[in-house]
């Protein structure tokens, strides 16, 4: 416990790198979500290339907290756990440092007896204010690492594919199926109409956590921070501002409320944004595309952060994730159109020409686009000559 706390403690005092590791955690959690989100197949040397980024994004985590093996009965049941299991953790850090409060006074209290010394023990604590003050950075951690992936994951109930049930009715006849778990049918009952089905009772679940999670996350931490402008303005610190430091530590003073924000960006793109339609999963790449575009374009003009150093960083993250978001959608766009064997489109010459002259472009276009350019091309590529030219 005293390790622990000893962590948390190095971890409110960071300056530069602890934003450093909140922005790479932050873009793997992102960028590792796309191919599920967006239901779009990347090249394998795009998956090669983050795959060292899974590691930062903390999935593993909740599979060796809670093994989905583990866990009995249906999907219901699974996102429950998935969504309370990091709330019950939140919870317990109180508990473990009032059992390590009590541990410690009680050492005290032996060994002033066994000295046979005068005096008061020492108390536990300057009361429950400040026992909850000194685990408000160790809650914040755990809510920073698990918001994302446990929203991710209650949005994902309402991402529905549809398949072909019959088709020689006349129209034909599709069912629809919840696209994480396919034993799972997707209808319009509800609980609270007093109608039920295993996918109304998931509903119902998953709404409950999403107004917790993704709704009730990031407005406590508007709340925090808010009742604390007057401390920001003023630069006078308290126990509140110290505690809540992982929030706010790395931002210029008037940009204190900047946190909620980053983690509104990264909620919308990750998981509100699973709302649109599965049959419009274009229009749910551009829509996310559209939005990370405008907020690498208000960073560069705001930079928020006290470091320049953490301002490009997240800059060039949020660059990265346009690039990677453009190269799922001209993907998608490929893999969602009839194939002609007509002459090729301007955006199949210019992925031809990065293919055949991958020398000549080789400097000139990030890593992922020309990997995503390079699948596009060997595609479509129809053209006996091209496909001779192309390199194999």
């Amino acid at each position: 416990m005293a390790a622990a706390v000893a962590f948390v403690e190095r971890l409110r005092k960071g300056q530069a790198w602890v934003p450093t590791i909140k922005l790479v955690i932050a873009y793997s959690q992102v960028i590792s979500s796309i191919p599920s989100v967006y239901d779009v197949v990347m090249p394998d040397l795009f998956n090669d290339w983050i795959g060292w980024l899974n590691f930062f994004s903390f999935r593993w985590a909740f599979e060796v907290g809670v093994p989905s093996a583990c866990v009995g009965g249906g999907l219901a049941e699974r996102i429950a756990v998935y969504g309370l299991a990091p709330l019950v953790l939140m919870l317990a850090l109180p508990l473990l440092a009032a059992l390590y409060e009590g541990a410690m006074a009680a050492h005290a209290r032996l060994t002033a007896l066994a000295s046979e010394r005068s005096g008061r023990p020492r108390r536990t604590s300057d009361g429950l204010r400040g026992l909850l003050l000194r685990t408000v950075p160790g809650m914040l951690l755990i809510a920073f690492i698990s918001l994302i992936a446990v929203s991710h994951r209650m949005f994902s109930v309402f991402d529905c594919m549809s398949f072909e049930a019959d088709s020689l009715a006349s129209p034909p006849r599709s069912s629809d199926f919840v696209a994480t778990d396919l034993s799972v049918a997707c209808d319009d009952k509800e609980v609270w109409r007093g109608e039920s089905s295993e996918y109304a009772r998931v509903k119902l679940i998953a709404v409950l956590l999403i107004v917790v999670w993704p709704v009730g996350m990031p407005l406590a931490f508007v709340i925090v921070l808010f009742s604390l402008r007057h401390s920001f303005r003023t630069s006078r610190g308290t126990r509140l501002t110290r505690a809540t430091s992982f929030l706010h530590r790395e931002f210029e003073p008037p940009f204190f409320y900047w946190e909620p924000i980053v983690l509104g960006q990264r909620l919308f793109i990750t998981g509100w944004i699973q709302l649109i339609p599965n049959h419009l999963q274009v229009i749910r790449i551009f829509v996310g595309t559209l939005v990370t575009l405008t907020y690498a374009t208000v960073l560069m003009f705001l930079k928020p952060y006290l470091s320049l150093k953490v301002d490009m960083v997240s800059i060039a993250s949020q660059f990265s994730l346009v690039i990677v978001l453009l190269c799922a959608l001209l993907l998608k766009v490929h893999t969602t159109q009839p194939a002609r064997p007509a002459t090729p489109s301007l955006p199949l010459r210019c992925a031809q020409s990065v293919c055949t002259r991958r020398l000549d472009a080789a400097l000139l276009l990030p890593l992922p686009l020309r990997h995503a350019l390079c699948g596009y091309c060997g595609r479509c590529t129809t053209s006996p000559t091209l496909q001779a030219s192309r390199p194999t």
